[in-house]
């Protein structure tokens, strides 16, 4: 099947830019999803097609919905076919970056003769018209949309700190009800974790008094509620993809919570010891 807009035919075509047909209309509402936790891009065609004679190919399987999903940056190039009004797809989403072109049409699954048509211009009427397979009886205008799916560097890129004025140094607060998990510290404690993390020298202290309880924190909610619509979520369902790590079944909160943030105290404080001396 190969199709081109500015291309005239020498059959009848149902098209947006084309006057073959004097009424009638096929179009395609598309809903693309995915759930922070998955891998997966979910999309979901629904074909609307008014014309009879052109519904009665696509019904008795002379003729099917086609839909092309391309990415030219990732030289993706992937094309679906039904017989049915709703038609769902899924692919991976790391294979899609920057535009991303659908395009949907009506295509010929076998030879076609005498085919007629009501809603054809007055003076095409008259005739008969014969496909060959793989014509393209039918599109509509292109949907074309911009993606990104990268994945996170590290665990920490979930977090996002909030000054609360009514905590109490040396305490905390995590919020997860929202895209970054929010740590609040008064304004004295975050002076003095912001200083720390511009330390080097501070890491194995800041690791263990806020990333890891943190983080332990994180995994005890993934555990006990449903928060898949945050992308925190899904920043942690992926790191613990990649480590091996089962977070709906965790023997111990904070191995897997040094695993996570790849270097444990111990092995701070190792490399610290050893570079002093």
């Amino acid at each position: 099947m190969k199709y081109n807009s500015h291309k005239l035919f020498s059959y009848p075509v149902l098209a947006p830019n084309l006057s073959y047909y004097k009424k009638g209309e096929f179009k395609v509402d598309q809903e693309i999803t995915q759930k922070p936790s998955q891998k997966e891009l979910n999309f979901k065609f629904k074909y609307e097609l008014d014309v009879p004679s052109l519904h009665d190919l696509v019904r008795t399987a002379v003729a099917s919905f086609c839909t092309v999903i391309h990415c030219s940056s990732t030289f993706v190039k992937k094309a679906f076919k039904s017989n049915n009004q709703v038609l769902d797809a899924s692919l991976k989403s790391d294979e899609f970056f920057g535009l991303v072109e659908i395009s949907h049409y009506i295509v010929s699954d076998k030879e076609v003769q005498d085919y007629r048509s009501s809603f054809l211009r007055e003076e095409l009427r008259s005739e008969s018209w014969n496909f060959s397979k793989g014509d393209v009886l039918a599109t509509c205008e292109e949907f074309k949309i911009h993606l990104s799916f990268k994945p996170p560097k590290n665990v920490s890129s979930a977090f996002q700190f909030a000054v609360d004025n009514n905590l109490p140094t040396g305490t905390f607060r995590l919020n997860p009800d929202k895209d970054k998990l929010q740590i609040s510290v008064n304004a004295e404690q975050n002076r003095i974790i912001t200083a720390a993390r511009r330390d080097s020298d501070k890491g194995c202290l800041l690791l263990n008094s806020i990333y890891v309880p943190v983080v332990m924190e994180a995994l005890k909610c993934m555990n006990e509620d449903t928060y898949e619509e945050y992308e925190w979520y899904s920043i942690f369902v992926e790191m613990c993809e990649q480590k091996g790590i089962s977070y709906q079944n965790i023997d111990s909160l904070i191995v897997a919570s040094h695993d996570l943030l790849k270097e444990t105290p111990l092995n701070e404080l190792n490399r610290k010891f050893l570079m002093a001396e």
